[in-house]
C-alpha cells in the first residue's frame, strides 16, 4: 500500500544513516552540494536521479489518493516534492547527527501530513 512504501523508504534511509559508522554519507546528495553546482553535465545528472525519486513519491501519493489512504487535501505533485525534501534533508543531517530518535523524529510529521482527516476522530 502507498503510504507502507513511503514509510519503508524512509525507514531504509535512517537504517543506511545510521549503519555509515565512517559519515560519508549520499553519494547524491554530497554531489549534489558539491560537485553539480560547478560542473552543468554532472547537475543534469543529479537533477535527473533527484526527479526519479520525486516521482516515486508522486506516484505512491497519487496511488494513496486514489484509494483514499493519503490525504488528497494537497496535490501529488506538492506532496511529492515535500517528500523529496523530508528526504534530502534527512539524508543531511545524519551527516553530523545520525541519531534515529532524531531523523525519525524528521520524517513522522511528514507521514502525519499524508493521513486523511478523519473530522469525527
Amino acid at each position: 500500500p502507498p503510504p507502507q512504501a513511503i514509510s519503508a523508504f524512509f525507514s531504509e534511509i535512517i537504517q543506511r544513516s545510521l549503519d555509515d559508522r565512517q559519515r560519508k554519507g549520499c553519494m547524491l546528495v554530497n554531489s549534489a552540494l558539491e560537485i553539480a553546482p560547478h560542473d552543468p553535465e554532472f547537475r543534469q545528472i543529479v537533477t535527473k536521479v533527484l526527479g526519479h525519486i520525486e516521482a516515486f513519491f508522486r506516484r505512491c501519493v497519487q496511488a494513496g489518493q486514489q484509494d483514499g489512504t493519503i490525504t488528497a487535501t494537497q496535490s501529488a505533485t506538492d506532496l511529492g516534492r515535500l517528500l523529496l525534501g523530508v528526504h534530502i534533508g534527512l539524508r543531511v543531517v545524519a551527516r553530523t547527527r545520525p541519531e534515529r530518535e532524531l531523523l525519525e523524529g524528521m520524517v513522522r510529521p511528514a507521514l502525519a501530513l499524508l493521513k486523511p482527516q478523519n473530522f469525527g476522530d
